[in-house]
């Protein structure tokens, strides 16, 4: 009985993933496009994303990359996937490190910064930190930073001062590396800080509205003429869903066999990878 239920469920979970897919904007005026294991994975771009942003491009959609990177401003991921051989503009690129920034500058505060060493520069570059009377918390993804000792010094800032914020960069729960296996990502270490002092972290990425919102002022479109790619189904894909965009997974990056169909919004269509996500935003065009 429990076997039978189980099969039936599943097909109609399937049924209703095939339901979405066949669901399409009438007009697609501009992509978010998320880049870290959508495009790239370590330090080389995946087969077939040159060639397919080449074609995007050429096209009459607009895109935006949007990054979750705690590591990299626009200019620097753009420097980054230049040398990737993908052709991409400073001005059309923003990420989760440059947001914190601009929200810290926006409220005045003084953070201590729980940053990897070139971001950390680039972050305190025309601001003056007053690190002794600190008033937040900065976090982001460095593997070297996030230890025991650093993320109890960050507990112990917040909960010497009950005004004091923790802003994090994202709350990924994990992130695809080079020997393509997957790596914890800054989620874990945001929850522990938030468990340990009661307080709820200002999160400046994805999944946060606000991000979404950043890229189509970008792009100039309206979320029901927008499309988001990425290979997170939770905080790209029905992150964006949720806010009316519609939702594109691509199989690469951190996606795992069954994502689509588990996620607790399906796709509105499930890729193979970039490539075939293009054929699928320029099929009308």
């Amino acid at each position: 009985m429990g076997s039978s239920s189980t099969v039936r469920n599943q097909a109609q979970v399937a049924d209703r993933v095939a339901h979405r897919a066949q669901r399409r904007p009438k007009c697609i005026r501009g992509v978010l496009l998320d880049v870290a294991g959508t495009l790239y994975v370590g330090n080389e771009a995946l087969p077939g994303v040159s060639d397919a942003l080449r074609r995007l491009r050429a096209s009459d959609v607009g895109v935006v990359f949007a990054s979750n990177s705690s590591k990299e401003s626009s200019s620097s991921l753009a420097n980054k996937l230049r040398r990737m051989g993908l052709h991409v503009e400073s001005k059309g690129v923003y990420t989760a490190l440059e947001v914190a920034k601009r929200y810290v500058q926006e409220k005045e505060l003084h953070p201590r910064l729980f940053l990897q060493r070139q971001a950390k520069q680039w972050f305190e570059e025309g601001m003056e930190l007053q690190h002794v009377d600190a008033n937040a918390v900065v976090l982001g993804l460095d593997e070297e930073m996030l230890s025991y000792p650093s993320i109890n010094q960050a507990f112990r800032i917040l909960q010497r001062n009950p005004e004091a914020e923790l802003i994090a960069t994202s709350r990924s729960k994990y992130l695809k590396v080079e020997d393509g296996g997957l790596d914890v990502g800054l989620g874990a270490y945001v929850a522990a800080l938030e468990f340990s002092t009661g307080k709820t972290a200002h999160v400046v990425g994805k999944p946060e509205a606000s991000f979404f919102e950043q890229g189509m002022k970008m792009l100039g479109t309206l979320a029901e003429e927008t499309v988001v790619v990425g290979d997170d189904v939770h905080d790209d894909v029905n992150a964006g869903q949720h806010l009316g965009l519609c939702g594109l997974l691509v199989k690469t990056g951190k996606y795992r066999p069954g994502d689509e169909i588990n996620a607790a919004t399906p796709p509105d269509a499930t890729v193979q990878d970039f490539a075939a996500a293009v054929d699928w935003i320029l099929e009308d065009r």
